[in-house]
């Protein structure tokens, strides 16, 4: 027996019942304003039905069902089911979110959209405010322009391939994921071509090396940093040796610094230069 204020096992529209924004109710009839909205859940359902994608989705779903409920306090949600066999579980084919005051259709879903809600192309879905084209648009030109300059090497061209993955982005950031994985494939076989490449070759010898030039002054401060003959890498080692010598041992140091000094004086009096 059902408890009161259900329908199917799902809770339906009273007044007064406190509904969240994503909490699907059935109605309880469909010919039959709910209180509060201006749609009947026939006409909700029969706005989604003329949705061109819709059609074509049962078209090819021989059978499938409709199903409608009230999603919030403003919108209905319209689902289309497949037909299964009993015991399976149920495929939601077709998704359709309309708004009650105006019958506007808000979204409509198809095919692999409506089980995955994050290829819907939600505006901060991923990365949220980074992935916005007034960010990463500036970051990808920051990124290429220190190394736009002639002689046009192979450099150049994987920098391209890395910068064209913001293309896939893109598409994938409109809800067209028809366009953002196919666009992926040719770069990632040129990165792998490109990686192969460089792992199969000749390695360069020492002289080779020398010769490449750093025309970047971040890439010779980290050489710097890495080369422990460089003068300025040779300089912080004794400064940190320094700094972290026993306080014992720089006393001996300067003890002996002192004596020796001492020394030197003594020279110098007992043998004074000689007047021209």
């Amino acid at each position: 027996m059902r408890s009161p204020g259900t329908s199917g096992g799902l809770p339906t529209n009273l007044p007064g019942t406190a509904v969240s924004p994503t909490q699907l109710v059935r109605p309880p009839r469909e010919d039959v304003v709910p209180p509060g909205r201006v749609l009947t859940a026939a006409r909700a359902g029969a706005i989604a039905e003329r949705i061109a994608k819709v059609r074509r989705e049962r078209r090819e779903y021989r059978g499938s069902t409709r199903e409608v409920f009230l999603k919030g306090t403003d919108r209905w949600q319209v689902s289309f089911f497949a037909k299964t066999k009993p015991r399976q579980p149920r495929k939601e084919i077709g998704q359709v979110l309309i708004d009650d005051a105006t019958g506007r259709v808000i979204e409509a879903w198809t095919e692999y959209q409506v089980p995955w809600s994050m290829a819907r192309g939600y505006p901060g879905a991923f990365g949220r405010i980074v992935n916005a084209p007034w960010v990463w648009i500036p970051l990808a030109v920051l990124f290429v322009a220190p190394f736009l300059r002639p002689p046009w090497r192979m450099l150049h061209l994987d920098l391209l391939v890395l910068s064209a993955f913001s293309v896939s982005t893109a598409f994938f950031n409109a809800a067209r994921v028809d366009w953002s994985v196919p666009l992926v494939y040719p770069l990632l076989g040129y990165l792998l071509a490109r990686m192969l490449w460089i792992g199969l070759r000749r390695g360069e010898t020492e002289h080779e090396q020398s010769q490449r030039p750093l025309r970047l002054l971040v890439l010779r401060l980290a050489t710097a940093q890495a080369d422990p003959q460089h003068p300025r890498q040779q300089v912080a080692q004794q400064r940190v040796d320094e700094r972290h010598r026993p306080v014992h041992a720089r006393g001996v140091e300067e003890g002996r610094r002192d004596r020796e000094g001492a020394q030197d004086e003594q020279v110098e009096v007992q043998h004074p230069p000689r007047r021209a």
